[in-house]
C-alpha cells in the first residue's frame, strides 16, 4: 500500500527547509499532501513544488501576521485543519511544522482510517522562545509557561524535528521528552543549481556593475537599512557597485525608498521579491559578494552556524560572505574559510569589508572558491537528507531506499 505524508504549515510561503523535506518524502514513495494556512486567501500552489506535491489544501482564513491578535484566531485554525484533515484518507505520517499547530496531534486530525499516523513536530524555529514574545513585556514572565505548554503537548508526537543551537541546548531540551529527536542543519540542496540558460539570460543585466547581494527577509533585525547605508559608502569608492536585494518586503517600503532616495543612491541599488530558489541563483551568479548583516537580537545567545541558511546559499553561489561577529551564527564562515565576520551594526565596517574585497578580486574569488568547496563536501542537503531519512525510519519503522535518492 503506497504511504501518504501531510505537512501542516503554519504560513506560506512554504519555507526552503520545508520544500526539501518533501521532496525526500516523494522521493521514498510519499504521496504528499501540503495543508497550509493561507492568512491573505489568494495563495497558489508554487511551480518549484509542481512534481512534489500530490495536492495542495488551503485553509483561507484572514489573520495579522507577527500579532498578538492571531491568537484569536487559533480556535479557528484548529477546526478547519482538523476538518481537512479528516476529508483524507490517511496519512501514514503527519508533520506539523509550528508549535502552534501542535493541538492538532490529539487525536490525530483524521478519523477516515484505522491505519496508525505517525506525527513529527518540525521545530525549524525556536517556537517557544519566539511565541512568549507575543506578550510584550510580559515575555520573560510568559515564556516558562509556554515552554511547559509545548512540552506537554509534546507527548502526543513520536518524534521531532530541530535545528542547530548554541551547545545543542535545544536537542538537549527536546530530548527531556523521551522522543527520539534529529537536528537537521538548514542548508541548501545541490539539486538547486541555477538554469545556465537563465544565466546568461541575466548577464546584460549586471553588465559593468559590482554586484554585491543580499538575500532573505529585507527587516532591520537581518540588517536590511545598515546594508543600504553601506552601499552609499562603497559607492563612494566603487560608483559601479550595485547592491542586489530579494526577498519578502518586511519593512516600511516607503521609508525605506526615501531612504535610498535621501542617499542619492537610486542607481546603487536594485530590489527584488521573494522568487524561486533556483531563480535566484540563476541572479547569485552574478554576483561577487554575499551580504548577511544579521543584527544581534534576544536570539543570537541561543543559535549556532547550522541555523544561517544564506551562509549556506552564498557558498553555494561560490561568492565570499560577509557576516556578523556575535555570537556562533556565522561560525560556517570560519569553518569554511570563505568570507569575514564583523560589526554589522556598523554601515562603515560593512562597506570597510565590501571594499575590501572589492579592491582584491583575487582575494575574493579564492574565499568564494573555498565556499563553493565546503558545500560540495559538507554543507548541503544530501548529507542532512541522510540523517531526516534516518529518522522518519526510526520515527515510522518504514525503511528507506538507499539508490535513486535525489533531493
Amino acid at each position: 500500500m503506497d504511504r501518504s505524508a501531510v505537512m501542516v504549515c503554519f504560513s506560506r510561503p512554504i519555507s526552503p527547509r520545508h520544500a526539501l523535506m518533501l521532496r525526500s518524502l516523494k522521493d521514498i514513495g510519499y504521496h504528499v499532501t501540503v495543508l497550509v494556512w493561507d492568512r491573505a486567501g489568494d495563495a497558489l500552489p508554487p511551480d518549484e513544488l509542481e512534481d512534489v506535491v500530490d495536492h495542495w489544501k488551503w485553509i483561507r482564513l484572514p489573520a495579522p501576521v507577527q500579532d498578538p491578535r492571531i491568537l484569536a484566531r487559533m480556535p479557528r485554525l484548529y477546526w478547519l485543519a482538523r476538518k481537512a484533515l479528516r476529508s483524507m484518507t490517511g496519512p501514514d505520517l503527519l508533520v506539523l511544522t509550528h508549535m502552534f499547530l501542535l493541538p492538532l496531534a490529539f487525536g490525530r486530525g483524521v478519523s477516515r482510517t484505522a491505519r496508525p499516523v505517525k506525527t513529527i513536530y518540525e521545530a525549524s524555529e525556536i517556537h517557544a522562545m519566539q511565541a512568549s514574545f507575543y506578550f510584550g513585556r510580559l515575555s520573560s514572565v510568559a515564556r516558562p509557561f509556554i515552554s511547559l505548554i509545548e512540552r506537554l503537548l509534546l507527548w502526543r508526537v513520536d518524534g521531532v524535528l530541530t535545528v542547530d543551537s548554541k551547545g545543542g541546548w535545544v536537542e538537549k531540551r527536546y530530548r527531556k521528552v523521551l522522543r527520539p529527536v534529529q537536528v537537521i542543519w538548514n542548508v541548501s540542496s545541490k539539486a538547486d543549481e541555477p538554469d545556465p540558460e537563465r544565466v546568461e539570460a541575466l548577464k546584460d543585466e549586471y553588465a559593468g556593475r559590482k554586484v554585491v547581494a543580499y538575500v532573505g527577509g529585507l527587516s532591520r533585525v537581518k540588517g536590511f537599512r545598515v546594508a543600504i547605508e553601506a552601499a552609499a559608502k562603497v559607492r563612494e569608492r566603487h560608483p559601479d557597485v550595485l547592491f542586489l536585494f530579494i526577498g519578502i518586503m518586511q519593512d516600511d517600503e516607503k521609508a525605506v525608498q526615501e531612504m535610498i532616495r535621501a542617499m542619492d543612491i537610486e542607481e546603487n541599488i536594485r530590489i527584488l521579491e521573494l522568487m524561486p530558489y533556483r531563480e535566484m541563483m540563476a541572479h547569485l551568479r552574478h554576483a561577487l559578494i554575499g551580504l548577511a548583516p544579521l543584527q544581534p537580537t534576544w536570539t543570537f545567545p541561543w543559535l549556532a552556524a547550522g541555523n544561517g541558511r544564506k551562509f549556506f546559499t552564498y557558498m553555494q553561489a561560490g561568492i565570499p560572505v560577509i557576516g556578523p561577529n556575535v555570537g556562533e551564527l556565522g561560525e560556517s564562515v570560519n569553518l569554511a574559510g570563505n568570507g569575514m565576520l564583523v560589526d554589522t551594526q556598523s554601515a562603515d565596517a560593512i562597506a570597510d569589508a565590501v571594499n575590501g574585497l572589492l579592491d582584491a578580486p583575487e582575494r575574493a574569488r579564492s574565499m568564494g572558491a573555498a565556499g563553493r568547496r565546503a558545500f560540495e563536501e559538507r554543507f548541503n542537503w544530501e548529507k542532512e537528507q541522510a540523517k531526516f531519512l534516518d529518522f522518519i525510519e526510526k520515527v515510522t519503522g518504514a525503511c528507506p531506499p538507499t539508490e535513486g535518492m535525489t533531493a
